[in-house]
This record gives structure tokens, C-alpha cells and sequence, in this order.
């Protein structure tokens, strides 16, 4: 995950349940990261905000549930753009302050806005 305003790279583990998704990332010393996101929250490392708040601030995005759906692999924007394809779906956005390449496949979501500098790439691990 790169953003503007922070950058976690590692290796994990992705929980997801009904209401919440947990990331929680390594690199080779030890723990890393833990994000944790439920509708209408964020916290990171135990700090709590509103989702509003934590995309306006680190995201620079009005939509408070981006990174939730982005996490649960699931459409964003209302399915603007979407194309399903037999292995998954992607979105193509593009506006004035936006330029989103959005692809989701099994075991794999990749999401880039070029026009903000953000990039976050999940990648199942074999074994």
C-alpha cells in the first residue's frame, strides 16, 4: 500500500468477516502493520478515526469506504465502470481528479490512481 501520506509493504495476513476486515503485515523483523477497518472506522495500530476522516487525510478521497471495498476485493464507486470478466471484474476511472485502474481476480486485487499516487497491490501467497 503507497499513498501520500504513508507506505506499508509486507507480508501478511487479510481477515475478513461480515462487518470488519483486519490487515496485519511483516517484514522480515516482526510485526509491521495492523489496519483495521469496520463501517464507518479505521484504526491503525490501535488509533481509531472516523473512515471519512482517514480517507480525506491519507487518501485524499471523499469516499469514506474506499479502502474497506478495496480490501474485501468488492466494486467501488457504485460499480462505475465495472466489467465482469470470467475471472473476476475490473474498473476504469477516469475523471478531472481521478485515474483508477481497479482489477480483481482470485487471490489478487490491484488498485492504482495515478492521478493521486496511490497504489495498493494484494497477492495471495502459495503454501
Amino acid at each position: 500500500m503507497k499513498a501520500k501520506r504513508f507506505r506499508i509493504s509486507g507480508t501478511g495476513f487479510l481477515q475478513k468477516s461480515d462487518e470488519r476486515v483486519e490487515l496485519e503485515l511483516y517484514d522480515s523483523i516482526g510485526p509491521l502493520a495492523r489496519v483495521v477497518l469496520k463501517p464507518g472506522r479505521v484504526c491503525l495500530e490501535g488509533r481509531c478515526m472516523d473512515s471519512g476522516q482517514f480517507a480525506r487525510r491519507y487518501l485524499g478521497y471523499n469516499e469514506p469506504e474506499l479502502l474497506y471495498h478495496i480490501l474485501r476485493g468488492e466494486p467501488i464507486f457504485d460499480g462505475q465502470n465495472l466489467t465482469e470478466g470470467p475471472d473476476g471484474f475490473s474498473q476504469r476511472i477516469k475523471t478531472k481528479r481521478l485515474d483508477i485502474i481497479y482489477e480483481v481476480k482470485p487471490g489478487e486485487v490491484y488498485f492504482k490512481d495515478r492521478a493521486n499516487g496511490i497504489l495498493i497491490k494484494l497477492k495471495e501467497l502459495d503454501g
